[in-house]
């Protein structure tokens, strides 16, 4: 049971601490929770300190998504007598994070339906990530490893590759979008025509990161 809740605690979920004081913390959770949080207890009578996220419901059943850190609190004989946990409320951080995983998707589909893929290329470390789109596009199926610079220029016919390379170094050193026509060679031989749009995206009048 709990002996003391502060203010702020008390405020995420919509009770006083009063309200709060001497209640389980069983039931601030629903039953998916309460059972973790049981094995959580467990480890606290271990001796185990932990940080893990969490869920409460507050007091109109909606979800306050936390992180803990949690200690267990033990006498001058080790005897365990509880545990004591600071909580920080990152509801917001986790909707955002849904939203951006929501918008992944959602650009995902748009570029499967328009048949039109993406990449970005870090010039420090000299590699493209891929859009799902990219590997269809390129012959390859979704998921399979994304090449090197190298490998993904190797793809390319080769009468396009001192176009290709001339374009993509003038956009990491002077910033400098292009489009191109390139011919894009298909595992099994095949050539396509594509049309390549760059746009590079820079910390400022300096360095070009992507």
């Amino acid at each position: 049971y709990t002996t003391y809740v502060n203010p702020r605690m008390a405020e995420m979920l919509d009770y006083t601490a009063e309200e709060m004081h001497g209640k389980h913390l069983f039931q601030f959770m629903d039953e998916k929770w309460v059972k973790k949080a049981k094995r959580h207890l467990l480890d606290r009578k271990d001796g185990v300190k932990e940080l893990h996220d969490f869920e409460f419901l507050k007091r109109d059943g909606t979800r306050l998504h936390a992180t803990l850190a949690t200690t267990p609190i033990k006498d001058e004989q080790k005897n365990y007598m509880g545990a004591i946990a600071g909580v920080m409320d990152i509801t917001q951080r986790m909707l955002m994070e849904k939203a951006l995983q929501q918008h992944k998707e959602d650009l995902e589909r748009a570029q499967q339906v328009a048949q039109i893929g993406s990449w970005t290329y870090d010039p420090k470390t000299q590699l493209p990530t891929w859009s799902k789109e990219m590997f269809r596009i390129f012959g390859m199926a979704p998921g399979t490893e994304a090449p090197s610079y190298a490998k993904h220029r190797q793809m390319i016919h080769p009468e396009d590759w001192d176009r290709f390379d001339a374009a993509v170094t003038t956009a990491v050193t002077d910033g400098t979008g292009y489009n191109l026509v390139i011919r894009i060679i298909h595992p099994n031989g095949e050539a396509r025509y594509a049309n390549a749009i760059c746009e590079a995206i820079r910390t400022g009048p300096g360095e070009t990161i992507k």
